[in-house]
């Protein structure tokens, strides 16, 4: 199925954000302008790669990034498509029942592989007889 697409977004390759970051953040402005209606199909990503010139991978990236915020909604068998509810169009009734910590929780998912990460490096910073010291009881036969 062939979706229309005007693009105006460029990508700085000279600047120091990550091109996914600039095409997401593209895409969004993109959707709070009301260039992109709520429920507009966004191309696929190879063609949108093909249009920029971009490596698929970083345009999968930007679409996990506009996932994860809210920004579009992804439809099995059918494709991208702009959200009907938008992340900054909350109500102030909907964001003013939310915990102030709302922000950390929501992405509980990167919180989480920075823990996992952090551990792993501080493990294998760790020489084994010290981590054998810390985890053991000291008795050979592990009682």
């Amino acid at each position: 199925m062939l979706r229309p697409w005007n693009l105006t977004m460029e990508i700085d390759r000279s600047s120091t954000k990550a091109i996914y970051l600039q095409l997401a953040d593209s895409i969004a402005a993109d959707i709070q302008s009301g260039r992109l209606a709520c429920g507009t199909a966004l191309p696929s990503s190879r063609a949108l790669a093909t249009q920029l010139k971009l490596n698929r991978n970083t345009v999968v990236e930007a679409i996990q990034q506009l996932l994860s915020e809210g920004w579009v909604v992804s439809q099995q068998r059918r494709g991208i498509f702009v959200a009907q509810q938008l992340p900054s169009l909350l109500s102030k009734a909907e964001s003013s029942t939310k915990s102030p910590l709302y922000p950390l929780f929501r992405h509980r998912c990167a919180l989480f592989s920075m823990m996992v990460i952090q551990t792993a490096r501080l493990l294998r910073s760790t020489s084994s007889d010290a981590l054998i010291g810390k985890f053991s009881s000291g008795v050979p036969d592990g009682r």
